[in-house]
């Protein structure tokens, strides 16, 4: 989990959010992060709370997914929760390049795909 994000929660929040991560963890399947998703939307918790816990759930799903070999692609989350924001693009990059490397066996196919994805949308907003 992020650490420095954390801190902008109240402790409350930061215990509700270790709880609702490791009953995900633990009850993981492959629809579980849609429903998660739709779940955090209908109570009333701060933006950044729901933003982080977005955030981490993906990172859980990003993880569980690699590991069994349905491995999903950063856009394919941005496609499945819009509400999950841009600027934590290169936090879920490297959680999905680090399961990458350890399905796949050609590091190099890997770097240069992800390399591609973030320089690519850097440029056009040149």
């Amino acid at each position: 989990m992020t650490t420095d994000r954390l801190t902008t929660l109240t402790f409350e929040n930061r215990n509700k959010l270790e709880t609702m991560l490791m009953e995900f963890d633990e009850s993981w399947t492959t629809s579980s992060l849609k429903k998660a998703a739709q779940l955090l939307a209908t109570y009333a918790f701060e933006k950044d709370f729901r933003q982080l816990a977005v955030v981490e759930l993906v990172k859980i799903d990003l993880q569980r997914r690699w590991s069994a070999g349905q491995g999903k692609l950063i856009e394919d989350y941005y496609r499945l929760l819009p509400t999950l924001e841009p600027a934590v693009d290169a936090e879920l990059i490297v959680v999905e390049f680090n399961e990458r490397c350890r399905v796949e066996k050609d590091i190099n196919s890997v770097n240069t795909r992800i390399v591609f994805r973030i320089v690519t949308p850097m440029s056009h907003r040149l």
